[in-house]
């Protein structure tokens, strides 16, 4: 997200701009690495907790998914 306001908005507002949507495929990520959750209205869901390592290269950027500082996949990037 990037915003064009002088001073950042403390929270996701519709200043902000989206400049790109990050993908990844989760199936190489092993099941046990994953917890379920429950919200408070009760409904379960799957969450893995993960870093998103972001390289600036000459001419490119690269996204690296990790958990537990290992990497998972391939990240790609669709800039908008």
């Amino acid at each position: 997200m990037a915003c064009d306001a002088n001073t950042a908005p403390e929270a996701f507002d519709a200043s902000l701009i989206p400049v790109c949507t990050l993908r990844t495929d989760l199936s190489a990520v092993p099941k046990e690495l994953f917890t379920r959750l429950r919200t408070s209205n009760g409904v379960e869901f799957e969450n893995l907790d993960f870093t998103l390592d972001m390289m600036l290269d000459s001419a490119s950027i690269v996204f690296e998914l990790k958990v537990d500082g290992v990497q998972y996949g391939q990240v790609t990037a669709e800039f908008h």
